[in-house]
């Protein structure tokens, strides 16, 4: 809204300015003191004539709130005068409500976007104008001022004007009255235009709300869908990585079980070597063994013999006492040759608890040897079982992947069986060896050679002591390679063999 007051007078009254103006209201009592307070008043500047045609200014001060508060005043040029006097004005009466506008523009900003001088503010960013409004004790008088201080000077300008009464104030009332009827009617036009733009907007929002419950379901099922999808690739790439794990591992055990079964190959001839050594050793024992026995024997035959001797030479002597008393120094001889009799049969008595001793100690050593060889023949069972599984472990891997198993591993070797010939217990010429108490008590261990693990019933393929590339042999003569045994032997849960059966072939990818 342009607020230029300089436009040139073509109505008999025209109104110049029609805003309110913040103030600082200061109110006299009757006791001199007074009262202040920051309120709003509607300040109108009009340009009119008077009735005797003169061009003047009527100032009117106005209060929304209170309806007898109106304040009015009439600039002639006469009066003009006397104020540019009296606060020492450098516009002329033309100007001058154009100055006052101005200073109220200034206060409050209400000019176009410009750049403010310097001095319209102080330091601290606070307008430099002020306005201040002076009610007499009476109320009939209100000084309208302004005040700018800058920093060169100050300006003042004080207007000071009359309370209005009677028919005037009867017609500001009216006007007032009017003016808010009007607003009223406007507003209650505006109130049912805007209910009915509530009521529409209240159905379109009703069907907004529904609309978003909807899309709020089909953003939950999406979600939830989500999630499940998210759920699945996790699974899927759990699944996966299981399943490369499950591979390496896998090939991992194909490679530990060769090499587990050249080590079970190794340890066999190690224990096979041992089991040998342990028998010759078991057969010297019994050799002496039954050396010791003899000697016992006869050592207890000789002292059975002595005994009978004593006993015959003590009825003796007992006889030949009682019959005729002999001369001391014939008994003293008889009491000394009594006396080494006795002391040699306690010292052949002594010799038979030795070797009695010796005899039992050869005796243990025999049964911790006969425990040695049956807990090497466990031992020997459990690799054998050992080494079967891996064999077939491995011959099932080759028959599954024959391109990897040619390609990444070393061919594996077997031995055909050999023919057992002669054992421990038997001699050079077979002619069986003397019956002895503790050979009855363990039965015969034959030195079983443990090479022929994958070349059982396969005489017509290779010859004694040959070796053929495992991955050489068909299918047919790969499942007669496995021993009887073996092939009946349950497959462990768990094992390299029980992942490559056919119903658990499909977790290896």
């Amino acid at each position: 809204m342009s607020h230029s007051i300089l436009a040139s007078v073509a109505s008999p009254s025209q109104i110049l300015y029609n805003h309110p103006v913040d103030v600082n209201l200061v109110q006299r009592t009757n006791t001199g003191d007074s009262i202040s307070n920051k309120i709003q008043v509607n300040l109108r500047i009009l340009n009119r004539r008077s009735e005797t045609a003169e061009k003047e200014f009527r100032f009117e001060l106005s209060r929304a709130d209170e309806y007898d508060f109106l304040y009015a005043d009439n600039i002639t040029r006469d009066k003009f005068q006397a104020l540019a006097k009296e606060c020492q004005l450098s516009v002329d009466f033309d100007q001058f409500p154009q100055t006052v506008v101005d200073e109220i523009l200034k206060k409050s900003e209400r000019r176009e976007p410009r750049v403010r001088e310097p001095e319209e503010f102080h330091a601290n960013g606070e307008s430099t104008i002020q306005f201040n409004c002076y009610l007499s004790a009476d109320r009939s008088i209100c000084e309208f001022e302004s005040v700018n201080n800058t920093r060169l000077h100050r300006q003042r300008i004080a207007i000071a004007l009359q309370a209005v009464r009677g028919e005037e104030l009867l017609t500001h009332v009216i006007a007032i009255a009017k003016n808010r009827d009007m607003k009223l009617k406007k507003y209650k036009q505006d109130s049912e235009q805007l209910n009915l733009k509530v009521r529409k907007l209240t159905g379109e929002h009703e069907r907004d709300e529904a609309k978003i419950e909807e899309l709020t379901q089909e953003l939950n099922e999406l979600r939830a869908d989500y999630d499940n999808l998210q759920t699945s690739h996790q699974d899927a790439q759990s699944d996966l990585e299981l399943a490369r794990e499950e591979l390496g591992n896998f090939r991992e055990g194909k490679e530990e079980a060769e090499q587990q079964l050249r080590d079970l190959e190794d340890e066999l001839a190690n224990v096979e070597s041992d089991l040998q050594r342990k028998g010759v050793e078991l057969d010297e024992l019994q050799i002496l063994y039954e050396s010791e026995q003899v000697n016992a024997d006869n050592w207890k035959q000789k002292h059975a013999e002595l005994s009978k001797d004593f006993d015959k030479l003590k009825y003796i002597v007992s006889t030949y006492h009682k019959d005729c008393p002999k001369p001391e120094f014939v008994k003293s001889l008889d009491h000394k040759k009594l006396a080494e009799l006795d002391n040699e049969l306690k010292e052949k008595a002594q010799l038979f608890e030795d070797m009695q001793a010796q005899v039992a100690a050869l005796k243990n050593q025999i049964e911790t040897l006969n425990a040695e060889i049956v807990q090497k023949d466990k031992q020997i069972a459990q690799l054998q079982r050992d080494k079967d599984e891996a064999v077939r472990s491995l011959l099932v891997y080759q028959t599954r992947f024959p391109m990897a198993s040619s390609a990444t591993a070393s061919p594996l070797y077997y031995t055909p069986p050999q023919q057992v010939t002669t054992n421990r217990f038997m001699s050079a010429g077979n002619a069986p060896v003397p019956f002895s108490p503790i050979r009855s008590s363990t039965p015969p261990t034959p030195s079983y050679s443990y090479r022929p693990v994958l070349g059982q019933g396969n005489a017509n393929l290779l010859g004694s002591g040959q070796r053929m590339p495992l991955s050489n042999l068909t299918a047919n003569q790969m499942a007669r390679t496995i021993p009887k045994q073996t092939q009946n032997t349950p497959i462990q849960e768990g094992s390299v063999l029980h992942s490559l059966q056919p119903e658990n072939a499909k977790n290896v990818t």
